[in-house]
């Protein structure tokens, strides 16, 4: 097991209403779309990829006690940080879109800053203009789209709806979001267009250890790990998978979408 650092707590910032940044004293040496395993003392450790690697710092959404344990913190509070682990969104590409659900610009923020120079097509997608995260830095960083369930910003309805018919033109593809989200983006590529398309997506299952030794991550039935063949994928690899169909929790028990 990796060494753990202790990484003081600078300055939050409130993103959202659900979602908060937290800015850590230092960097780390990674690759856009790797994780972190993050220990809250006493509490819990759970994965999350950098928003930003220099400086370091963590956007989480509270979904649960470990994030809101982190919620509760202030500036000054330390959190443990080891790693980084798995793979990493490539670069590639001359029009390239990047598609991203509820806290899943998170990981794909460093991804989009070291493709600013392609103009990238940005799409972001959330319940409403409130949660749609980054939405100032995604449209100075590129062609920014938007969708919400309400209609309040954008597109009416789902980002991935939004896009429908538009992939063919992009030459490679990045999403990270809710999973469902993502398992509809694939369904719009037929099988000859997957096997031509690259297209990479971040796929977060329930990661204890973050070294491939647990299986608690494990995706059915090839054995690949998300903790260490991923978190990031090429579409290739998840096709079928249970990847969009179920998820494994805590206990192991399946959880269907």
């Amino acid at each position: 097991m990796d060494i753990i650092n202790n990484y003081e707590i600078e300055e939050i910032t409130k993103e959202t209403p659900t979602i908060k940044t937290f800015k850590l004293n230092g960097s780390i040496k990674a690759q856009p779309g790797q994780y972190v395993m993050v220990w809250i003392k006493g509490v819990d450790e759970i994965p999350i990829s950098p928003s930003s690697l220099d400086p370091l710092k963590l956007t989480i959404q509270k979904v649960g006690l470990a994030t809101e344990s982190i919620f509760n913190l202030s500036p000054g509070d330390e959190l443990g940080i080891r790693g980084p682990y798995g793979s990493s969104f490539i670069p590639r590409g001359e029009n390239p879109i990047i598609i991203a659900g509820g806290c899943g610009m998170a990981p794909l923020l460093p991804l989009a800053k070291t493709l600013e120079d392609k103009n990238p097509t940005i799409a972001l997608g959330a319940k409403n203009i409130d949660e749609l995260l980054f939405k100032k830095k995604v449209e100075k960083i590129g062609k920014a789209m938007f969708a919400t369930e309400d209609g309040s910003l954008g597109f009416k309805g789902f980002i991935t709806d939004s896009i429908k018919g538009k992939l063919k033109k992009y030459d490679s593809i990045y999403s990270c979001g809710p999973e469902p989200m993502m398992f509809s983006l694939i369904k719009m590529l037929d099988r000859k267009e997957i096997e031509n398309t690259f297209c990479q997506v971040s796929l977060h299952r329930y990661i204890k250890c973050g070294v491939g030794i647990c299986g608690s991550c494990v995706i059915d039935p090839t054995g690949i790990r998300s903790c260490k063949e991923g978190p990031v994928f090429e579409i290739q690899e998840l096709i079928d998978t249970d990847f969009g169909r179920y998820k494994r929790n805590a206990s192991g028990k399946k959880e269907y979408f």
